[in-house]
């Protein structure tokens, strides 16, 4: 039996593939669509959190950066604005994955410099040459 869209509602468990999923929230172009269709969603409910994520949270650091750049600043020291963002973001990269084209890439974004790098990914016997860089480090214009 296919789904309906009105099938769909928030708080309501669905069983797709033997599996039980809860939805928990839907975004506005959501909820206004299925006003639309005369089935309002239901308040938002929260996620419940495992064990894991518990131990996923990061620690507060236990020293002030404004206090210590202050006191740096006083004594003569100090960053330049683009070294401080760069040894603030040394090795700190945002990777996206997407598609295009039945092409799949991977995007890096390198947070010390704003720079950006696209790869393609491979498979073997996929039938494409093996350059992996699609576009290679750089800002964007």
């Amino acid at each position: 039996m296919p789904f309906e869209p009105t099938d769909f509602r928030v708080g309501l468990d669905i069983g797709i593939c033997g599996r039980s999923i809860r939805i928990y929230d839907a975004d506005e172009y959501t909820r206004d669509f299925f006003t639309n269709c005369g089935a309002p969603q239901g308040e938002a409910t929260t996620c419940p959190e495992d064990s894991f994520v518990d131990k996923q949270k990061p620690i507060p650091p236990k020293k002030d950066k404004e206090l210590l750049e202050f006191l740096e600043k006083k004594l003569g020291g100090g960053r330049v604005p683009s070294q401080k963002q760069f040894l603030d973001n040394d090795r700190k990269v945002l990777r996206f994955f997407t598609k295009s084209e039945d092409l799949q890439f991977v995007w890096h974004y390198f947070l010390a410099d704003d720079t950006v790098e696209i790869r393609e990914c491979h498979f073997p016997n996929d039938g494409r040459d093996s350059f992996s860089v699609y576009l290679r480090r750089q800002k964007l214009p």
